[in-house]
């Protein structure tokens, strides 16, 4: 039945106003909309996701058994933004001069490659102390009990920074790095990209040290850090069989 002429219409909402105006424009509509969501979508993608493997460890897993030895062969302290692990296998391995010459060119293009997110202050390895580059020779005077160096107070300081770094057979160490950069940020993404690169260029070009570099901390890949664990498990299985 028709309405009355006398009848109230019904009140028009917020809503049927909004109704009206995305069907009668649907294609205005749809470009502002993507106006609007576009930039937001963009940065959805940009996002690298990762987890953090300590949540999700078996217990008696190879994963576990690296993490437990990695903490016996290493002494406590201070824990870095990011840590570059380098394992070698052999003992005494990171004190000689084929490794210091590495650790030496990692050093320099860490500092010169990635200025934007550290400082010549952050880094601290076998070769980098006090701010300043360590030579072999230099290090070896430190470490070596009846040198004229051994009993000076550089040559006290030197062997309590070393003994922080390197596992207690000599045959791995780490690098320490400070960011500038909030090491959980995306900021720091092309950091982390940049120090991969590098170490997988200088690992191989390490000639006849058989170092693998691995970049650990705040921010990596879980990959990363499982290489590092399941190759110091097998140098643990290979020293419990022997």
């Amino acid at each position: 039945a028709a309405s009355s002429p006398g009848a109230r219409r019904p009140r028009r909402t917020f809503w049927f106003w909004v109704a009206d105006l995305a069907t009668g424009h649907p294609w205005a509509v749809l470009l502002a909309s993507l106006a609007i969501t576009a930039p937001l979508a963009y940065s959805f993608f940009q996002i690298d996701t990762t987890a953090d493997d300590g949540l999700v460890y078996i217990h008696g897993s190879r994963s576990k058994q690296g993490l437990d030895r990695m903490l016996a062969s290493f002494p406590q302290g201070t824990l870095n933004p990011y840590t570059v692990a380098v394992v070698t296998g052999k003992a005494g391995a990171v004190v000689t001069r084929d490794y210091f010459e590495v650790e030496a060119r990692v050093v320099a293009r860490l500092l010169s490659e990635q200025s934007a997110y550290m400082d010549a202050g952050s880094v601290t390895a076998l070769s980098f102390f006090r701010g300043r580059a360590v030579a072999f020779d230099a290090a070896q005077a430190f470490l070596q009990e009846g040198s004229a160096a051994y009993a000076s107070d550089e040559a006290t300081a030197y062997r309590l920074h070393v003994a922080s770094l390197m596992s207690a057979t000599r045959a791995a160490t780490m690098i320490h790095i400070e960011t500038t950069a909030p090491p959980t940020s995306q900021d720091i993404v092309g950091f982390i990209r940049g120090v991969r690169r590098m170490l997988q260029e200088e690992q191989w070009a390490a000639g006849p040290l058989p170092a693998r570099m691995y970049l650990t901390g705040a921010y990596s890949a879980t990959l990363d850090v499982q290489d590092v664990l399941y190759g110091l498990v097998r140098q643990w299985c290979r020293s419990r069989s022997g």
